[in-house]
């Protein structure tokens, strides 16, 4: 059923690599393997091999996660990538976020569960814990149509940025706009959704589909055996 895409777990931790490997294969996944690093992808797997799907250990070593999640951008440009955490935490999810992670999915989540959720990225939306959702709820947000109808365009477009976890630097250079107006934007666009921090902001974007990846943003809450944490 899922011979036309390969699975394919980057995970340091040997035992764990091998039980997440198991519960692919039992699933349904004939073309699956496991390695240690991305690293290792690129100098096993082609450039030029067909649809790849990456479940990637966040780990602890930010920069290293980015890196590696980069290289497989750079090699494999159409494959989809998955970040697997140990537990959900905002300084995570913006690293998520910024590398353009199509899921983000803790360890906690039940087989059942992670299956269902690698269906629904390979369907093009995206996956991301119910506490995303539950944060918006909570931080009582104005809802999407006034929220951005008190938005500038130019606003918008820096929200699709952060959306994203894009520094900055990065908004700037790709807005063709100064650093420092981009900082006045940021802070324009907290004080109208009434967030609190650029995270926030972030995830009430995602939660409302302000992104510049195309497909809907699901959350684990909806998918059988999933866990709210």
């Amino acid at each position: 059923m899922y011979d036309y895409i390969t699975v394919v777990v980057l995970e340091p931790n040997l035992i764990y690599r091998a039980g997440l490997l198991q519960v692919i294969r039992e699933a349904g996944f004939p073309n699956c393997c496991a390695l240690a690093s991305a690293e290792e992808v690129a100098t096993s797997l082609p450039s030029d091999h067909g649809p790849l799907l990456f479940l990637v250990d966040l780990g602890s070593d930010e920069d290293l996660m980015t890196a590696g999640v980069n290289l497989l951008r750079r090699t494999y440009a159409k494959s989809l990538i998955v970040l697997v955490s140990d537990a959900f935490d905002d300084r995570q999810l913006a690293s998520a976020l910024r590398v353009g992670a199509d899921g983000f999915l803790t360890k906690l989540i039940t087989p059942e569960a992670l299956v269902k959720s690698l269906e629904v990225i390979m369907l093009g939306q995206h996956v991301f814990p119910t506490r995303m959702v539950n944060m918006a709820t909570e931080a009582k947000w104005p809802d999407m149509r006034r929220a951005l109808e008190s938005l500038s365009p130019k606003e918008a477009d820096v929200l699709k940025h952060l959306s994203l976890g894009d520094a900055n630097k990065l908004i700037a250079r790709q807005s063709g706009i100064a650093e420092a107006t981009v900082k006045v934007h940021v802070k324009a666009i907290l004080r109208k959704l009434g967030a609190r921090n650029r995270t926030e902001a972030a995830i009430w974007a995602r939660t409302q589909g302000m992104s510049r990846h195309s497909g809907e943003l699901v959350v684990e809450q909806g998918l059988p055996g999933a866990r709210n944490h």
